[in-house]
């Protein structure tokens, strides 16, 4: 195999950049691929061949097969490939996409609604991985207090009195709910 360097404008290394992670593939791959199909002659098709009202039925199913055999192909090389070559990829597009739809919830967010739980309000968030398919997890905010205290240190509980009294201070002076457009 020859190895060669290539220049490439700052854009095209963006665009190639943004084919590799779209296709899960090296950027040298999708150089490789792009190479191979410029190089190769040009096939046409017989005009005898075409078919005029093609609903694209052949077309979704094809996609759908290439998807699988690219995914068979996949897991069947994974012991094989370096794991930030395969998984740390999958991995990333799957945290974009969680990150992406919980931020359609409000979270963190405060509840004081007459919960079955008498230890009073709690502070929750939604982890969402789609609009469907979504993971609430709470603590009372006692508790939430408590592991400040234990992961930050008790000088910085202290400050939770005047984190409280300029919070106050922005409400008293008429700061707006930002849930309600103002």
């Amino acid at each position: 195999m020859d190895v060669f360097n290539l220049r490439l404008s700052k854009e095209l290394q963006l665009l190639l950049d943004a084919a590799a992670r779209e296709r899960g593939q090296s950027r040298s791959e999708v150089v490789r691929d792009a190479l191979t199909a410029h190089l190769s002659p040009a096939v046409t098709a017989d005009p005898d061949c075409v078919v005029g009202d093609d609903d694209w039925n052949d077309f979704g199913t094809e996609v759908i097969a290439a998807h699988k055999q690219l995914l068979s192909e996949l897991i069947d090389t994974l012991a094989e490939r370096e794991w930030s070559e395969t998984v740390e990829k999958l991995y990333a597009l799957f945290r974009r996409k969680v990150i992406e739809t919980s931020a359609g919830h409000q979270s963190p967010y405060l509840t004081s609604f007459a919960l079955k739980d008498v230890a009073g309000p709690r502070v929750g968030t939604i982890i969402a991985f789609a609009a469907d398919d979504t993971i609430s997890t709470s603590m009372t905010l006692e508790q939430l207090f408590i592991e400040y205290a234990w992961c930050d240190g008790m000088d910085a509980f202290a400050e939770i009195p005047a984190i409280w009294e300029a919070a106050k201070a922005r409400l008293d002076s008429g700061e707006p709910d930002p849930s309600s457009g103002g």
